[in-house]
């Protein structure tokens, strides 16, 4: 069973490139979720919701900025603290490397 995403925004389309919350959990780092927002991100996310005969996550992997490329990924923001919630309750906070 597949996880549900859901986003806080979402960059429109450009040629063939769409940036849908749903390429955040395909594998393939050429696909991915772009937020929308006007500036910086700062306040977008994705939320991934699993049902309830999913099994057990024992791992997150997460690939910080358009890495589709070397200029993509300098030519685009990246993360630099990521909040982590679990029910809508926070967790925890992750620092992330700037680091292609």
């Amino acid at each position: 069973h597949l996880a549900q995403i859901a986003a806080s925004s979402t960059l429109e389309a450009q040629g063939d490139n769409n940036y849908d919350a749903q390429n955040a959990n395909d594998l393939n780092y050429k696909n991915v979720w772009v937020e929308g927002a006007t500036g910086y991100g700062i306040g977008e996310y994705l939320e991934f919701s699993f049902p309830a005969q999913h099994p057990r996550l024992t791992r997150i992997i997460i690939a910080n900025g358009y890495v589709k490329s070397e200029s993509a990924y300098y030519n685009n923001s990246r993360v630099k603290r990521l909040k982590v919630y679990w029910y809508h309750e926070r967790i925890g906070s992750l620092n992330l490397k700037d680091e292609i």
